[in-house]
């Protein structure tokens, strides 16, 4: 006999039993997705290696957990660490230069037209202001080493997060068919067909993503290297793989070009500075305007716009691991949003026949 007291009880038990479990995880949820979504995205391979080792899961789990941990965590690591070191130096050096007295202004911006004479005329008023360079030092260098290190802690945040994805990505590619199927179950038992539609819409879209974010990364990693090497800039390797790393970032290779066409400058090769600053703006970030649409395009349509949101919105929401997963959960949404609109359209289409 129903009994709407009894099917309430067991509707609150669920609820709660479900509270309970995301507040366990809560600490753990940001590597969860990560290891989730990047599990999903090389699922292929996974399979691949797991019939080749004779379907020893195990084994296959271990070395694809140690190609994560060297294709990902070990370049994360060694390049947060020389990103703070250099930042770092940087950050020392504009010190320096200021406590000895503001330096003589540039012969380019002097001769720059209409505000050439003006900055000539300010930066003449610092020199000859005796607090000047203390001012300024404490208004550059001390935000400046405040930001090195929030940004160092947030490095070896984002390192121990994803040293937590990599530990539980071996338990979900040994285990991975076994909680699809799981999902899959659960996903017909709650919507039927369009449910388990769901569950592969879901599947291809985070495998879409992936590979738009990291092909387009790897795209502006290559030309950036290139540029560098032929502008003769020292460490053009670790330059290009922070290129590779900040391009999941919206403008953020700009950063790394105009720093490396600044010290072109800076050591007088004004040639290759601008020659830099040419291959930047015209190679390097045009590169983000082609690939990553037509990689998108072909695998996930999602519009650059939710592209940017997700990113910041994923770095402030679960940090640095966030890039990943912030454009993979709305690209998520917006396809199984289309999804489920596409199946009520038809299902009123056929009512009205």
């Amino acid at each position: 006999m129903y009994s709407p007291g009894l099917q309430i009880s067991r509707i609150t038990i669920v609820a709660l039993l479900i509270i309970g479990v995301l507040w366990v995880l809560r600490p753990f949820l940001s590597p969860l997705l990560t290891a989730l979504i990047i599990v999903v995205a090389t699922w292929t391979p996974y399979s691949w290696l797991v019939a080749r080792l004779g379907n020893r899961t195990n084994l296959a789990a271990g070395l694809m957990t140690l190609l994560l941990t060297i294709v990902i965590l070990i370049p994360m690591f060694f390049l947060g660490g020389q990103a703070t070191k250099v930042a770092a130096i940087l950050a020392d050096t504009v010190r320096q230069k200021f406590e000895n007295g503001i330096p003589t202004p540039p012969d380019w911006l002097v001769n720059l037209p209409v505000i050439g004479e003006h900055a000539l005329e300010y930066w003449t008023h610092l020199m000859n202001d005796a607090g000047a360079p203390s001012e300024i030092i404490q208004r550059i260098y001390e935000p400046a080493r405040k930001l090195i290190t929030s940004a160092a802690s947030g490095i070896a945040n984002g390192v121990l997060q994803v040293l937590l994805a990599i530990f539980i990505a071996f338990f979900a590619y040994r285990d991975g068919e076994q909680w699809g199927m799981w999902l899959r179950s659960a996903a017909r038992r709650l919507s039927g067909d369009i449910g388990l539609h769901m569950v592969n819409v879901a599947g291809k879209t985070i495998i879409g993503v992936m590979v738009g974010i990291l092909g387009t990364a790897a795209a502006q990693g290559l030309v950036a290297y290139i540029g560098f090497r032929i502008a003769g800039v020292p460490n053009a390797g670790l330059l290009g793989a922070a290129t590779f790393m900040t391009s999941m970032l919206p403008a953020g290779p700009v950063l790394i070009w105009m720093g490396a066409a600044y010290w072109l400058y800076d050591q007088g090769m004004t040639g290759w500075a601008i020659f830099m600053a040419i291959w930047g703006a015209a190679g390097i970030s045009s590169v983000d305007n082609v690939v990553r649409p037509i990689l998108i395009a072909h695998t996930a349509s999602l519009p650059f716009l939710l592209i940017a949101l997700g990113t910041f919105g994923g770095i402030l929401g679960f940090g640095f691991v966030g890039i990943f997963i912030g454009p993979t959960l709305l690209a998520l949404a917006v396809a199984i949003t289309n999804q489920w609109l596409s199946h009520r359209n038809t299902l009123t289409h056929a009512e009205r026949l």
